[in-house]
């Protein structure tokens, strides 16, 4: 059944054929031919098969001996289509509950997936000093900073986003990697091999031959997200990090302030990251973005989509008139908007 082509080297049976099982396609039996007779080699044949890869034309070929002339001489020959039965390889998979329960947003219920109305923030490159070396203000282009530093931490105040990031962060790596996400509560008071067991058990499931699977994916195909690592102790946040660093290539780090120099250095010596600039702080959010998350908000808000865009300019034109005396983190634009779209209705 998962076959197309069965190579068959009994040596006394010289014939091709094709077999099928249960309504699956068939199967092609490639025998290898009888070399000899016991011992009598005037008695010989062997097959021939060439596999076109492209169109999966098998051209197969039986040669016999010829005594008189001594040589092999072709006899019969036959061209046979091959069915395709490409393999399915078993991957770990992020368990529905949990997806659900990461999509939603915590503070928020505009819809069940944050990703409706996420807006990718600014976002600033920093060396050790705090110098700006680059921005970014794309997912695409941050997600290929990330993985061309491989170590990176993420700085991000109080409602700046951070952890609605990592969550979108998660999701996009989880296309081509596999991802494991924690927080300070995965972590806190647990070795390492119970950590990375709890949270892969939290994201694919209890499946033990799931986690065996995930055990063998190769690092440099694995990436570990930490929030809120400014909560872990010192000591006990190294030890994780030197441990975890044998079995993950790609780390996404992330804090609530900004850490010491010390620390800084360290982690860098125990994530073995030789470039300076590994570091990334989350920016306020300014008005090109402010704009944009209002949009999303109001488009899933009204009625009238005709009335989205007229909506949207007046919401972003009474926030930045009062931007002196509000918070502009993405938590109070959401409840501004969410606010006015529930009990003012649509502009005119």
């Amino acid at each position: 059944g998962k076959s197309s082509i069965v190579f068959y080297g009994h040596e006394h049976y010289i014939g091709n054929k094709t077999v099928s099982n249960e309504g699956n396609p068939f199967a092609l039996i490639q025998a290898g031919g009888e070399l000899c007779d016991n011992d009598n080699w005037t008695q010989s044949t062997f097959h021939i098969g060439v596999l076109n890869t492209n169109t999966f034309a098998y051209f197969q070929s039986k040669l016999v001996w010829n005594a008189k002339q001594q040589q092999y001489e072709q006899t019969d020959k036959n061209t046979v289509m091959l069915p395709q039965k490409p393999s399915v390889e078993r991957t770990i998979r992020i368990l529905p509950d949990y997806k659900k329960k990461l999509l939603e947003d915590e503070k928020h219920s505009i819809t069940d997936n944050f990703l409706d109305y996420f807006v990718f923030p600014r976002i600033q490159a920093e060396d050790v000093n705090g110098t700006i070396s680059k921005e970014y203000t794309t997912e695409e282009d941050f997600v290929s900073a990330i993985l061309s530093k491989k170590k990176v931490l993420i700085n991000g105040g109080y409602n700046s986003g951070k952890t609605i990031l990592l969550k979108s962060l998660f999701f996009r790596l989880s296309k081509d990697y596999a991802v494991l996400f924690c927080d300070i509560a995965n972590i806190r008071g647990k070795k390492v091999d119970r950590i990375l067991r709890n949270c892969f058990i939290d994201i694919y499931g209890e499946n033990e031959s799931d986690y065996l699977r995930f055990t063998q994916i190769p690092k440099e195909q694995r990436v570990i997200i930490i929030d809120d690592i400014d909560q872990i102790k010192s000591e006990s946040f190294e030890s994780l990090i030197e441990q975890l660093n044998d079995s993950f290539e790609y780390f996404i780090l992330a804090s609530k302030q900004i850490l010491d120099l010390s620390l800084i250095d360290r982690m860098k010596v125990l994530l073995k990251a030789n470039d300076s600039i590994f570091r990334f702080k989350i920016m306020p959010i300014f008005s090109d973005k402010r704009y944009e998350l209002i949009q999303k908000l109001v488009n899933i808000k009204a009625e009238d989509k005709s009335t989205v865009d007229k909506t949207t300019k007046l919401l972003a034109d009474a926030i930045s008139s009062q931007r002196r005396f509000i918070s502009l983190d993405p938590d109070f634009i959401i409840k501004y908007v969410e606010y006015y779209c529930n009990n003012l209705g649509d502009a005119n």
